[in-house]
């Protein structure tokens, strides 16, 4: 560690009382600057950046109070002590209330008050550089801290972000078909369920559409499975592209799927089953033998929630108009009036 050599500034008009001072000084190991007068010493102060000053008060042009106001504005740990032959209170007084260290007389009978003014300045000084080095230490370690903690908190928030990310993609995991990108039979159980919650406690309608890829297993042992899986994707898009933002699409289990309308009466429902049956039977799904197009076609029951049907009826009254579909050879859609058209054919004959 490179040890600090102090140095003294001295200001004052007079030669002599420059001299003793600076002959003094230099024997108690201090590098010493003089300066005869107020602009001289501020000059020589901005040159040499000394470790103390001893100002004069009473110098022609810039006098000692003025110099002692332009160190300490600049630099107010330097310290600063006036020594003057004037015995005024006052100027001790304005000297002090300006910023400076002490105060001492002149003539100099003995320099053992010079000494002891030197000394404790020079300690006040160490105290006060000490006080800032262990200030500036901590706000260094309080910036450290502080940055530790907020990289901290920063990966804390990352962690929780992913972990909410994870968290999302295993809940869609575990309620999506992997297949086709739609809602699970599970999650449909769940929906209805809070669906026709709704329709008991506002009153709301709600409609449900059950669909069926017809001959699917002929396709499948003609064509391959991973053929039949193409047409299941294609019908899962086809279904997407037309239900409403409202209305949620199932993969119901093999080639069946399912659609809940809330707030939906049966025209409307049929209307969207219908565009759903146009757009996937004008799909081709693959080339046969001979590089003919393969177009497959659905059917479809839609049925309307009655008050106070349970989920599990709502579901089997689907279902039971899409076999009544598929008996009127396939690729149709039948509702509620049409199937209790076909009830009453039944019944007469």
């Amino acid at each position: 560690m490179q040890i600090e050599r102090l140095s003294v500034l001295v200001i004052d008009d007079e030669s002599l009382i420059l001299d003793t001072l600076g002959e003094y000084l230099s024997e108690r190991g201090f590098e010493v600057f003089l300066a005869e007068g107020g602009r001289k010493g501020l000059e020589m102060f901005f040159r040499k950046n000394p470790t103390l000053v001893l100002v004069d008060l009473r110098m022609p042009e810039v006098d000692g109070l003025e110099v002692i106001k332009t160190i300490t504005r600049k630099s107010p740990t330097t310290p600063v002590i006036v020594v003057s032959g004037t015995g005024v209170i006052q100027d001790a007084i304005d000297a002090l209330r300006l910023g400076a260290w002490d105060f001492v007389t002149k003539p100099l009978s003995n320099f053992a008050v010079l000494d002891h003014a030197l000394n404790k300045a020079l300690e006040r000084r160490r105290l006060i550089r000490e006080n800032q080095q262990y200030q500036e230490h901590l706000e260094e370690q309080v910036r450290i801290r502080t940055s530790d903690l907020e990289r901290e908190i920063s990966k804390r928030k990352l962690i929780e972000r992913r972990l909410r990310e994870s968290e999302q993609k295993f809940r869609e995991l575990s309620i999506k078909d992997g297949l086709t990108g739609l809602y699970n039979s599970r999650h449909f159980f769940n929906q209805i369920d809070v669906e026709l919650e709704r329709c008991h406690r506002y009153g709301h309608t709600l409609s449900l559409i059950f669909m069926d890829i017809d001959d699917f297993k002929q396709y499948n042992d003609t064509f391959g499975h991973p053929m039949g899986d193409h047409v299941l994707k294609n019908l899962a898009q086809v279904i997407l592209k037309v239900v409403r933002k409202n209305d949620t699409a199932f993969r119901y289990g093999g080639e069946e799927f399912v659609i809940l309308l809330p707030e939906t009466e049966n025209p409307e429902a049929v209307q969207v089953a219908e565009r759903i049956r146009r757009s996937f039977a004008r799909m081709v799904q693959c080339r046969d033998s001979m590089s003919r197009p393969v177009h497959k076609t659905i059917s479809a029951g839609v049925a309307e929630h009655r008050p106070g049907e349970t989920a599990t009826r709502l579901i089997e009254r689907a279902d039971r108009y899409l076999y009544a579909a598929k008996a009127l050879g396939k690729n149709t859609i039948v509702r509620d009036d049409i199937f209790r058209q076909l009830a009453e054919s039944v019944d007469e004959k």
